[in-house]
């Protein structure tokens, strides 16, 4: 082999440095995704009480109110649809991070291969064997989702509230096909990820 011939291992080390440069990167862009829809959260949040609070003041002191209820309703539904949004992100988040895990352990399971020494491979607590499944639930990732549901359904039940007028049963059925549709599509779309 001449000196110009390609380095194999070399190859391999910068693939897996890549990789879990992308994991990692996975990991960060979700703790930031997470973090704008919370402060998007709280914006949408102020203002809905801040114009329900100027709605129930201009209705107490005047006798032409302006029935401003409609715009937190509308708020609420476009933070319930930023919400969709961001789990969907989440979603392909988790695929990048299990991508990038795979990968990793895909090179792992080379050098275990090359190396046939069991002791090795039992030093490492992920192979692709024991890698965890991308849809396994109480993760980092689905705990972001779920908190993110939550607040998506809060935000939906209360736009339907200002709308209409509050009906309990009708509220519960909203929130519990809102939580189980989106955890059921968290589930879904992560388990075609294998």
């Amino acid at each position: 082999m001449s000196d110009n011939s390609l380095d194999i291992n070399k190859i391999l080390i910068a693939e897996f440095e890549y990789a879990k440069e992308t994991a990692t990167q996975a990991m960060n862009d979700r703790h930031t995704l997470v973090n704008y829809y919370l402060i998007i959260t709280g914006v949408v949040a102020s203002a809905v009480v801040g114009l329900l609070k100027i709605n129930f003041s201009n209705n107490i002191h005047s006798t032409t109110s302006v029935d401003i209820t409609k715009i937190p309703a509308i708020l609420l539904f476009l933070l319930y649809v930023v919400g969709i949004l961001y789990l969907v992100q989440l979603i392909r988040l988790r695929q990048a991070w299990i991508d990038s895990a795979q990968a990793m352990n895909k090179i792992k399971d080379h050098y275990f291969h090359e190396l046939k020494d069991k002791q090795i491979k039992n030093a490492f607590k992920w192979t692709s064997k024991s890698l965890p499944k991308p849809e396994k639930l109480f993760t980092i990732f689905f705990l972001s989702s779920l908190l993110i549901i939550i607040l998506d359904t809060t935000a939906m039940v209360s736009a339907y509230v200002l709308i209409k007028e509050f009906n309990f049963y009708i509220i519960l059925n909203l929130v519990i096909w809102n939580i189980f549709g989106q955890l059921l599509s968290y589930y879904y779309f992560l388990s075609k990820s294998k």
